[in-house]
């Protein structure tokens, strides 16, 4: 995958915000106790891989928090708990992601107060912390559409992909600056007879979900990795495929468990949890109806148009999809 075959291995092959990384570093270096770091910024600029970098650089090793929304008390008792112990051979850093969904953010400044190790934060937006006031905040920008186009353009010519310069910065538009959505766009892209392609095998990968062939299923879907579209599809097409409310609950349960995987994967670069995400897909309740051919989303065929109509209201894309049907039927 091209994810993790152009991932940054060191600091200084992050793309942009070079200022604000040697920021971290320095925070780093100089940590003093009862005190902690935000690191802020937009989905995909790098907070994640500039803390996990640099620790490998200055010889800390990292704990990483998953901050879920449902997240206890108990859970965070332990996270203090453990941050209390000095490191004997290494130091470490404990990272805290997602802090903008998570419930449990109330016991941050505890964690911070009694910590013996540096609490870096990671959040979009810095200010609904209730931690901020023990906090430095490092603000990294979001990635520039040129910046993106340069970089897609030099994974194309080593890949020798085909296609035009005017679709290469299209992706680099439509990304918002997260270079891993960029990259994931850029390696689905195959123009209109790929996407011929693409769709043919989205309806295997359905109809081994849907018939519940775990063995198949794991192999189409260790070479597929625009999850997005693979769960849209398979949403269009729960109602047609399942006749009872109980499976149909039990399809929907599984496909949102498998978004939130892969949002993880995406965000976090934790393809060891691919197989968690594979895992709920496989556990589809078994349909006999086993269509011959499945509906295409929605939206994936508005696309275009959503796009003309966020740049005419000045709304988001995703906002713009709500309007699509009003023109349309």
């Amino acid at each position: 995958m091209l994810l993790e075959k152009y991932e940054p291995r060191t600091s200084a092959e992050i793309l942009g915000n070079q200022q604000q990384i040697g920021q971290v570093r320095t925070w780093l270096k100089n940590w003093r106790k009862g005190k902690g770091l935000i690191l802020s910024g937009p989905t995909g600029c790098g907070k994640t891989l500039t803390v996990r970098l640099l620790a490998k650089e200055i010889n800390y090793d990292v704990v990483e928090s998953a901050a879920d929304e449902d997240r206890k008390k108990e859970d965070f008792s332990d996270l203090i708990e453990m941050s209390r112990q000095s490191g004997f051979f290494r130091k470490k850093i404990i990272l805290v992601e997602d802090t903008d969904v998570m419930e449990g953010k109330r016991y941050l400044p505890e964690l911070i107060e009694k910590s013996s190790h540096p609490v870096v934060i990671v959040a979009e937006d810095p200010y609904g912390i209730s931690a901020a006031r023990l906090c430095s905040v490092v603000r990294m920008a979001r990635i520039p559409d040129t910046t993106i186009v340069n970089f897609l353009d030099s994974v194309v010519k080593k890949e020798k992909i085909e296609i035009s310069r005017t679709d290469v910065e299209k992706i680099a538009r439509q990304s918002s600056g997260d270079i891993r959505a960029a990259l994931i766009d850029l390696e689905s892209f195959t123009g209109d007879l790929g996407e011929r392609k693409q769709n043919r095998t989205i309806q295997d990968i359905i109809r081994t979900v849907f018939s519940n062939d775990r063995t198949t299923a794991q192999k189409l879907l260790e070479n597929f990795s625009d999850y997005n579209l693979l769960f849209m599809w398979i949403c269009e097409n729960i109602g047609n495929e399942y006749r009872t409310a109980e499976d149909r609950v039990r399809a929907y349960e599984l496909l949102s468990r498998a978004d939130r995987m892969a949002s993880r994967i995406i965000r976090r670069q934790s393809w060891s949890l691919q197989k968690y995400m594979a895992d709920a897909l496989m556990s589809f309740p078994n349909s006999r109806r086993m269509l011959s051919n499945y509906r295409q989303p929605f939206r994936r065929k508005n696309t275009e148009m959503a796009e003309e109509i966020a740049a005419a209201t000045h709304v988001s894309k995703k906002r713009a999809h709500l309007y699509v049907p009003l023109l349309t039927s």
